[in-house]
């Protein structure tokens, strides 16, 4: 067993470089990530009904929450993603109303 120095590696302790030849690391190298993949026609039709339905018959009903609002599209429309509801449909069409945080006015707070 070779001695340390203090703190020091002795020549013997080094690891050998690993000499590869260029054209094997290729050919062992991992497949490369597949792309991410692309939405097909029928999804993006199925969310473009939900959003018209969002904006034809959820709005003008009057005062919704977000979370009510999601489980009825969930229902009606179960292939659209919480997040596309999240990021593309609540956040462009529902009305800035619908949006502000606190208590929502005309609820049934007791008015002292």
């Amino acid at each position: 067993m070779p001695q340390r120095a203090i703190g020091r590696r002795i020549p013997e302790d080094r690891p050998e470089p690993l000499l590869i030849n260029p054209h094997e690391l290729d050919r062992r190298w991992p497949d490369r990530p597949q792309p991410r993949k692309e939405k097909t026609n029928s999804v993006q039709q199925i969310e473009r009904e939900a959003a018209n339905y969002f904006s034809g018959t959820i709005v003008p009903r009057g005062l919704s929450t977000r979370d009510d609002t999601w489980e009825e599209l969930k229902t009606k429309f179960p292939h659209v993603s919480e997040r596309h509801f999240k990021t593309v449909i609540w956040k462009t069409l529902a009305p800035d109303e619908w949006k502000r945080s606190g208590r929502r006015k005309g609820s049934n707070a007791i008015n002292r």
